[in-house]
């Protein structure tokens, strides 16, 4: 991996909305992962999820959940 393509090789927590269910969080998220960036790889956490790809990946997949909280882990 060149030093730019790790850059761009980030992670980032998501936090589920109020009033969604850990177990439906996830099926959004996994769907939305299927769907834009399937390379990205997501872990489950207990109240949101880990996910982890370039950058661009991962801010597709927020578009597709606005509700979804994003922040990147530094």
């Amino acid at each position: 991996m060149t030093i730019e393509a790790d850059q761009q090789h980030r992670r980032f927590v998501v936090r589920f909305p109020d009033g969604i269910s850990a177990e439906e969080g996830q099926a959004l998220l996994e769907q939305a992962r299927d769907n834009v960036a399937p390379n990205l790889t997501l872990i489950a956490t207990d109240d949101g999820a880990t996910i982890e790809g370039e950058t661009w990946h991962v801010l597709s997949v927020c578009l597709a959940l606005p509700l979804f909280e994003v922040n990147e882990i530094l």
